[in-house]
């Protein structure tokens, strides 16, 4: 009986007669696993690109990055922004900051 399952064309000839038997059933679970899988690919694809941020530096271990907390009506805020004293007051004060460089987004 089970060898009879497993066979090529007896296999495929049952899992389409079930899945026309159980149209509603198979529509879910189908549209399901595709929602499934894509979210997972998205995913992935999100945890790459963010992984290979500043990849192109060979001294990439060695960046970092200073954030600001702005507090305003009660409420505090991260933002990735900060003045132009942090860089030159950093380096008087930690002497294993090599270099500094400010960003502006115009």
């Amino acid at each position: 009986m089970l060898k009879n399952y497993f066979s090529t064309g007896h296999f495929v000839k049952i899992a389409f007669r079930n899945i026309w038997k159980n149209r509603l059933y198979s529509t879910i679970n189908i549209f399901g696993l595709t929602v499934g899988l894509a979210a997972c690919l998205l995913i992935s694809v999100f945890i790459l690109h963010e992984l290979s941020y500043d990849t192109f530096n060979i001294n990439k271990d060695r960046i970092v990055r200073a954030t600001m907390q702005i507090g305003h009506a009660g409420t505090e805020s991260n933002v990735a922004t900060t003045g132009t004293k942090p860089g030159p007051h950093f380096k008087r004060l930690f002497p294993s900051i090599e270099e500094y460089v400010r960003t502006y987004k115009a």
